[in-house]
Order: C-alpha cells, then sequence, then structure tokens
C-alpha cells in the first residue's frame, strides 16, 4: 500500500480507494491458504416446497394472494393507469378499492353480515 501524505487532504475518491485496497489485501492474506476463493461463499439452501394453498381453487387462491400484495384488480388502482376504467364504486362513487369493497361497499353489506355472523357463531 502506498504512503499517505499526512499533510494534505484526501478527496472522498481517493480515501474509498485506500480503503477498498486494504480491505481486499487483508482478504487475501487471510484466505491465501484457502484452496479456492471461489468457494468460499455459502449460498443458503432453498426449499422447493409448493407456495401456500388456501383452498382448493386456484382462482381463489390468487385473489386471496393479489389482497395480501395489494395488486389486486379492482378499478380504483387500475382506472389511474387504464384508460376507458371508471375508479369510482357505482353505489358509492368512492373508490373502489379492496378496503372499500370488503369493509364499506352497501352493496356487499349482505355478504359481511353473512360472514360476520358465520365468525360469531364459531
Amino acid at each position: 500500500m502506498g504512503a499517505v501524505d499526512a499533510g494534505e487532504p484526501l478527496a472522498p475518491t481517493e480515501i474509498y480507494s485506500l480503503a477498498k485496497k486494504f480491505v481486499v489485501g487483508q482478504w487475501n492474506l487471510r484466505t491465501d491458504n484457502l484452496a479456492s476463493r471461489r468457494h468460499t461463499f455459502i449460498r443458503p439452501v432453498k426449499t422447493l416446497r409448493p407456495p401456500e394453498r388456501y383452498s382448493a381453487s386456484i382462482v381463489l387462491d390468487r385473489a386471496i394472494t393479489r389482497l395480501r400484495m395489494g395488486t389486486t384488480l379492482l378499478p380504483g388502482r387500475a382506472g389511474k393507469y387504464v384508460l376507458g376504467v371508471d375508479p369510482a364504486c357505482p353505489r358509492c362513487r368512492e373508490p373502489l378499492t379492496a378496503r372499500h369493497m370488503l369493509l364499506h361497499c352497501q352493496n356487499h353489506k349482505a355478504q359481511r353480515d353473512h360472514l360476520e355472523a358465520a365468525l360469531h357463531s364459531h
């Protein structure tokens, strides 16, 4: 490694270059006795198990996964990007998002009440 003059301030790129040379030099000193440096990185094992299933229906599984990821195909989000799609709920005139449809929309109140009753009965 080259000598550094203590009186001259160093530019950030020079500091980076010197630090990198030092770290790489130290790494090489410690790994010289290894047979091959290419094989020193240990990769984590990836399992090949299938993705989680929520039901026997692939359509329902996709819908649940999209809801969990926030990537539903509802017009509330797509209406901003797709021409000709009205992003508002036809009844409430609120943005038709998953939150609105599942929790607030009057069009789906009967289904919510049925689900709530089923949840309270258990």
